[in-house]
C-alpha cells in the first residue's frame, strides 16, 4: 500500500482535525472531558486551529501520513490516513519558549481534565523525572495549564484512521521519533491506553514503567506509562 510520511502543510489541517476527532472520540477519558456531540464539533475546530499554530513553530513537527494511488501521485494529492505531532527538545537557553496554547471549547469538563493532568504529570515525574528523553505526553497543554518539557522530543499525538489500522502506518509515524531517540542516545517516554500499549507500543520495544489512574464516571480509568531505551 503506497503511504508517504511528510511534514504536514496548512491545507492538511482540516483533515488532521477530522481524523483526531474520529480517532479519539470513543476514548472513555476523552468522552468524559468532552461530554456532548456539540462539544466534539467545536473541538474539531479547536484542533484545526492548534495544528495550524503548531505548523508555524520551528520547535514543532507535524507529520502527515497519506495514502496515494497512481492518479493521486500524479496530482500530488492523497488521502490523510494518519498524523503525529512532535515537540522538539528544549535547550537550557530556550526555556522561555512557550507552547502554542490550546483553546478548548465551551463545555469542556475541567473537573475531569485537571485531575487527569495532575495524575499524568505525577506518573511521568516518577517514571522519567527530568532525565533528558524523547516522550509522548498526552497532557492537554492550554493557557496556564502547562506541563514542563524536558530536553527530549515530545510526541504529543499519534493517530491513524480506523479504516487504515494494522497496515504499519502508526509504526512509520512512531519510528520517525524513535530514530531520533537512537541518534541522540536518550530514552522515549509515552503514556498510552492499555490496549495500544499491549498491541502497539510494547511490540515496538517499549516497556511498561507505571500506570496513570483516575476515577472517570464512577469507574477506574487507566493508562500505561512506557519507556523505550535506545540500543546504543
Amino acid at each position: 500500500m503506497p503511504v508517504s510520511i511528510s511534514p504536514a502543510q496548512p491545507k492538511d489541517a482540516v483533515d488532521i482535525a477530522a481524523l483526531h476527532v474520529q480517532a479519539f472520540s470513543s476514548n472513555v477519558l476523552m468522552r468524559a472531558i468532552y461530554p456532548t456531540p456539540v462539544i466534539w464539533v467545536a473541538l474539531q475546530g479547536c484542533v484545526e486551529e492548534k495544528i495550524l499554530a503548531d505548523m508555524k513553530e520551528p520547535k514543532i513537527t507535524v507529520l502527515v501520513a497519506k495514502h496515494t494511488d497512481e492518479a493521486e501521485v500524479r496530482e500530488e494529492q492523497g488521502k490523510t490516513v494518519g498524523y503525529a505531532v512532535y515537540y522538539h527538545p528544549i535547550k537550557a537557553e530556550e526555556q522561555g519558549w512557550k507552547l502554542p496554547a490550546w483553546k478548548l471549547p465551551e463545555g469542556t469538563d475541567w473537573d475531569v481534565l485537571k485531575p487527569w493532568l495532575a495524575a499524568a504529570e505525577k506518573t511521568a515525574d516518577e517514571v522519567i523525572g527530568h532525565t533528558p528523553h524523547y516522550g509522548r505526553w498526552c497532557y492537554v497543554l492550554l493557557h496556564d495549564l502547562r506541563c514542563g518539557l524536558t530536553g527530549g522530543l515530545d510526541l504529543m499525538w499519534l493517530a491513524v484512521s480506523p479504516d487504515y489500522s494494522r497496515m504499519g502506518i502508526g509504526t512509520l509515524l512512531l519510528r520517525w521519533g524513535m530514530d531520533l531517540c537512537e541518534k541522540e542516545g536518550v530514552p522515549v517516554y509515552l503514556d498510552s491506553t492499555l490496549e495500544a500499549a499491549q498491541t502497539f507500543y510494547q511490540k515496538a520495544g517499549f516497556a511498561e514503567r507505571g500506570r496513570i489512574r483516575l476515577v472517570v464516571n464512577g469507574e477506574m480509568y487507566e493508562e500505561v506509562a512506557c519507556v523505550y531505551e535506545p540500543k546504543r
